[in-house]
């Protein structure tokens, strides 16, 4: 400890996750001992310290259990995991392939050069976007000092006292983003956005058809703005003219994003999206890299390369592959055998298809993706209000990207992190999709109440996701045919039988399982936290009192429709907006299953159908009438199994099921 306090900290404190990360475009020939050292005197006993001590603690555990695993392995075993693996590497071979041209566009520093842009005087200074909790990314200039993205802004202050920290003004960086997207759609209508800053395209098609293009359509004029700049005469080159290649395509991507946005961007182009992403991040900035659809020299290239370049291997990573020796993507291949015998199955088919070149060639389209979430890093916020107003933020953001996507999820994920850097997540589905704003900040902010409790309201954080998966076409018939049965029900509510509603339960699981690689690394984004799972939740809904109202006390009983809470304490916020903007039945409706009324004046329709979620599901509801045709046993058993109903109930109850059905039907 006191070798700690005097900041003369031996070499050995100064690996792991704690040292310095260069592998960023622009940090190359840093003196990493020197920022190592001041890094550690002016964290010494932080919570990013402590929390960082914790983590590497962790990964030198599992290093050393590795170890150990290691060293009982036979000789036999060892035989066969290398046959296998060899087998596995002979299937990714003949997945192989050339036939595909991708690119991987990466705007350079992005939010930090909209903010140079927008204001010329920091370009000659160290200039960083964020907050003193954290930086979102840096320009150039301040990476000489060994200042980067996902760093604590207090630190980067001690590397560059001279540092200018800019707030983020994510609008102005969303629009920019739009621009350079609508560029992208005329080579790729069906382009990969992976983040604001960076995208993979599929010109394949483009290529075949850019042949045909005339030079008029190939001929770019340059941004008069640009050339008031410059030295260039503007009559004596006014216009640019682009060839046929893949290159030459890379070209007119970075010379157009450039005229419109007067920002720089950096591109790979290869056969697969792995060496794309690769290739753009060697030649950084405002360059580009060109990896030849042939298998010698992508295998010639790939065997020397760190196994930090490849997107996907990250500091943890980094430590348990170094453990064994393994630096490089050759090496991946050497120490095959041990991979498959320390590794699960999905790891070292990654290592493997890293190990040769291999990934995608083909973009994910819309249909095949698994989610879509996103997720801010900000200054400290412990204030419950400000912290449902900045779930509400992200689900504006989100329901944004959904809309363009046309599709609609099972599933709504909270992801959020610690002022102590602990990353919890949180996940809760449902029977149908949702895919509004009132839907997911209806469970959203029901998520964060669970983790304000448990906090005992002193919650603090300084990252926070929204999420959704289980993704599925969006289906806007499904909304408008629900309204008009409620609503051409409502002057029937007397004669409808009513249920039982002990009979129906409803299921609401917190497992972060559905989380996984939801949430992407971008460079607003901190490095990925080992997620901690939930306990599945079950709520019954005796006599439908909790829709009406949060359970704030017994989270057994918490239903995803927390609805009219008009309590005024911070932690007990209206979880629905209200407004007349937001109404979307101007009629008070009652549910047919449960009786229950919904007032127009306080419900939206989109938390209405999620109370019809919880009483209501029709491919359980077809289940157990098919159960019951085929096996003539009771509706009632099938409901409630410790509980038999009376006849009489159970026929109105198997009526109702048919009236629903034929509804659907």
């Amino acid at each position: 400890m006191e070798e700690e306090s005097s900041g003369k900290l031996s070499d050995t404190k100064l690996v792991g996750r704690m040292a310095l990360n260069d592998n960023k475009a622009g940090m190359k020939g840093l003196d990493k001992e020197k920022i190592n050292r001041i890094i550690m005197e002016n964290t010494v006993g932080s919570r990013y310290y402590k929390n960082e001590q914790k983590r590497d603690k962790q990964v030198q555990e599992r290093i050393q259990k590795m170890k150990e695993r290691s060293k009982c392995f036979s000789s036999q075993q060892r035989k066969e995991a290398l046959q296998k693996a060899d087998e596995i590497l002979a299937s990714v071979e003949k997945e192989r392939d050339l036939s595909r041209t991708i690119i991987h566009i990466d705007m350079d520093a992005f939010y930090a050069s909209v903010e140079e842009r927008d204001r010329p005087e920091l370009k000659e200074k160290p200039m960083a976007v964020g907050g003193m909790d954290m930086l979102s990314t840096s320009n150039y200039m301040a990476r000489r000092f060994g200042v980067r993205a996902a760093m604590p802004g207090f630190i980067a202050k001690k590397l560059c006292p001279e540092l200018i920290i800019v707030p983020l003004n994510f609008d102005k960086y969303k629009k920019v983003s739009q621009e350079c997207q609508s560029i992208f759609a005329d080579y790729d209508c069906n382009f990969m956005a992976m983040s604001l800053d960076e995208a993979y395209l599929d010109i394949t098609e483009h290529l075949e058809k850019r042949v045909l293009l005339s030079e008029k359509k190939r001929t770019f004029s340059f941004n008069a703005e640009l050339l008031n700049g410059s030295n260039t005469n503007a009559s004596e080159h006014p216009t640019k003219t682009f060839g046929f290649s893949a290159q030459d395509v890379s070209e007119e991507l970075r010379f157009r994003i450039h005229q419109k946005t007067l920002l720089t961007a950096s591109a790979g182009i290869a056969p697969n999206t792995m060496l794309a992403k690769i290739g753009s991040d060697l030649n950084k900035p405002n360059g580009q890299t060109y990896f030849r659809p042939d298998r010698d020299s992508i295998m010639e290239f790939i065997r020397a390369l760190s196994i930090r370049k490849v997107s996907g291997i990250g500091k943890v990573s980094e430590q348990l592959l170094a453990a064994l020796d393994v630096k490089t993507c050759g090496d991946l291949y050497e120490r095959r055998a041990d991979l498959f015998l320390l590794f699960s199955n999905i790891s070292c088919n990654f290592f493997f298809r890293t190990a040769l070149g291999c990934s995608s060639s083909r973009l994910e389209g819309d249909s095949e993706r698994k989610s879509i979430s996103t997720e801010r890093t900000f200054n400290t916020i412990s204030d419950p209000v400000k912290l449902y107003l900045k779930l509400e933020e992200l689900c504006e953001t989100l329901v944004g990207d959904i809309k363009k996507k046309n599709v609609q999820g099972k599933t709504v994920v909270l992801k959020i992190k610690t002022v102590d850097f602990e990353s919890r997540t949180r996940s809760r589905s449902i029977n149908s999709g949702i895919q509004t704003k009132d839907e997911i900040l209806c469970i959203g902010k029901d998520l964060l109440k669970l983790e304000i409790a448990n906090a005992k309201g002193k919650l603090a954080l300084r990252l926070m996701g929204i999420g959704i998966s289980k993704l599925e076409a969006a289906s806007s018939a499904q909304q408008v045919s629900i309204r008009s049965f409620f609503t051409g029900r409502k002057n029937n509510n007397a004669s409808t039988s009513s249920i039982d509603t002990v009979d129906l339960l409803a299921e609401v699981s917190d497992a972060s399982n559905d989380a996984t690689a939801i949430f992407k690394d971008t460079e607003t984004s901190c490095e990925k936290e080992e997620e901690i799972s939930s306990e599945k939740k079950t709520a019954n809904f005796e006599n439908c009192d909790l829709v009406i109202k949060c359970a704030t006390q017994s989270t057994s009983k918490t239903d995803s429709c927390n609805i009219t809470d008009k309590e005024t304490k911070p932690d007990s916020i209206d979880v629905g907006d209200r407004s007349a903007k937001t109404r979307l039945f101007e009629e008070d409706m009652t549910c047919p299953l449960c009786q229950v009324t919904f007032s127009a004046s306080e419900f939206t329709l989109g938390q209405f159908n999620l109370h019809i979620d919880s009483c209501l599901s029709r491919r359980e509801i077809k289940n157990i009438l098919q159960s019951e045709s085929n096996n003539n046993q009771p509706l009632s058993r099938k409901l409630s199994p410790k509980k038999s109903a009376p006849s009489k109930r159970r026929k109105i109850a198997s009526n109702q099921f048919h009236k629903i059905d034929k509804f659907f039907s």
